[in-house]
This record gives C-alpha cells, sequence and structure tokens, in this order.
C-alpha cells in the first residue's frame, strides 16, 4: 500500500479578497470561500482517510466545511504547526491554541501544537532556506503518519490524506517552486483558493514481516521525505513535469533573491 497525499490550499479568507494582510489577525473565510467548501463536498472524488491541516482557522475551516462528513463521522483534524503560512504580518499569525480548542474543539487534534506555537521564530521566517527546512519536517511527519495508519488499517488500499496549507508555504512543502510569489515573473503558476493537487511519496518503503514499518525504514535516506505529483493530479490540471535541476534553479533563485532584499 502506498499513500496519496492531497496537498490543497485552504478556500478564500479576509485577506484574499481585499483586506491587507495587516489588518486582519488568523482570518476567517468569506462568504465565497465557504462556497467553495460546500463546492469541495460534491466534487472532491476521494474519501480521506486521515485530514492534516495548519493550526490557522481558514485551514481548519476549509477541513471542517469541505469534509463534513469526515469530522461528524468522529474523526478529527490533526493540526500541525509546520504546515503555517510563511511570514509575521498580521494575517499570517495563528491563533493559540487554547483558542483554537474552544473554536474547534469537537473536529480537532492539537497534541501536536504547543500552547504558543504561533510565537516561535521558525514559523514566522521569510528565509527559503528555513522554509526548505519547516517543509521537510512536514514531510517526514506526513510519513510517520501515514506509516501508522497503514500499520493499524492493514488490508486497505492507498490510504487517502488530505493536507490543508497555505498558498506560500505549499510550494516548499511539494518542492515546486514555480508556485511562489517570488517566481511569479517568471513561470506565473500560483496555487488558488481550494486548489488540491495529488501526491506520492519517492521510494515509499515496503513493510517489513508481519505488515509493520521500522522507524529507520520510515525515515528517508537523505531526510527529505519528497512527494512527486501523480501523472493522474498533473493531467487533471493539464500541467507538465518540471525536472528537479529546474526546480533546483527556481529555489536558488528564491535564495539569492532573499538575500538582497535582507
Amino acid at each position: 500500500m502506498a499513500p496519496i497525499i492531497h496537498v490543497m490550499r485552504h478556500a478564500q479568507a479576509e485577506h484574499n479578497a481585499g483586506k491587507k494582510c495587516a489588518d486582519v489577525k488568523d482570518p476567517t473565510l468569506t462568504e465565497d470561500g465557504l462556497g467553495q467548501c460546500f463546492n469541495l463536498q460534491s466534487t472532491f472524488p476521494f474519501a480521506p482517510d486521515m485530514i492534516v491541516a495548519s493550526p490557522m482557522r481558514r485551514t481548519i475551516q476549509t477541513a471542517e466545511l469541505a469534509f463534513e462528513s469526515f469530522v461528524t463521522g468522529g474523526r478529527r483534524i490533526i493540526l500541525i504547526p509546520d504546515l503555517q503560512e510563511v511570514g509575521d504580518v498580521l494575517c499570517c499569525i495563528g491563533s493559540p491554541r487554547k483558542e483554537i480548542e474552544e473554536k474547534f474543539k469537537t473536529v480537532v487534534r492539537t497534541a501536536f501544537m504547543a500552547d504558543e506555537w504561533q510565537k516561535e521564530e521558525s514559523g514566522n521566517s521569510y528565509n527559503p532556506q528555513h522554509l526548505q527546512e519547516r517543509a521537510r519536517t512536514a514531510r517526514t511527519i506526513l510519513r510517520i503518519f501515514a506509516s501508522a495508519y497503514i500499520e493499524l488499517t492493514p488490508g486497505e488500499v492507498d490510504p487517502q490524506i488530505v493536507v490543508i496549507s497555505h498558498g506560500d508555504f505549499i510550494p516548499y512543502l511539494v518542492e515546486d517552486y514555480t508556485g511562489c510569489a517570488a517566481t511569479f515573473n517568471f513561470v506565473k503558476k500560483p496555487w488558488n483558493n481550494a486548489e488540491y493537487r495529488s501526491y506520492e511519496f519517492v521510494d515509499f518503503p515496503v513493510p517489513e514481516e508481519g505488515g509493520k514499518y521500522s522507524m529507520e525504514a520510515m525515515t528517508p535516506k537523505d531526510n527529505g521525505a519528497h512527494l512527486r505529483e501523480t501523472d493522474d493530479s498533473l493531467k487533471r490540471r493539464n500541467a507538465m513535469r518540471i525536472d528537479a535541476a529546474q526546480q533546483g534553479l527556481y529555489f536558488r533563485w528564491l535564495c539569492s533573491d532573499y538575500e538582497r532584499k535582507h
């Protein structure tokens, strides 16, 4: 069994609809964003076995509303701080764990969050190298979650895992830097609100005898836990695969651009 990871950007939130990022903290979804979630209820073609999201209100709302049957069935959305948005402007800063639990207590699992997770400097950095490392950590966590799910549910085929994050962070998560704002002048392929693409782990391990995975097997040899977009996903959005060498050039340009500005 190999997990399929469906990476989704949250539905439209207040700061995506005209409000300045500096004017609204941890914004919620707009009416259009709510409509995008309701549309996903009928158009998303996969039944999620697990949902993992950034601990920001707009991503939690997207998960709760777009996958209503998942949460009403008693399952919870796992919140991972490494999936949070990029930057330190107000709309990119999340709410404390206690506030999230009070607002979404019946639908989220917050065991992986510190009380003041939103104050950690690593989460607020714009540095592409810091973001690359945060994304690597997030992918490794997802890979471990996937192996744990497979071990606990033997016999199921290709577990479907939905990951809901943000437009500026997702390009680092999937290592497709054509979606970064700083590269728009070159390729112009940003992620739209409520857009999703499907991925699989490169070199996902084969379980040991008895269907179990060892921690050693689940830790990628290069500690990268790399994702590769599926052929069906590329076909769905009428896109071509960009090779790793070209992506490497985009990433180096992002680093150079950051250094020039700082």
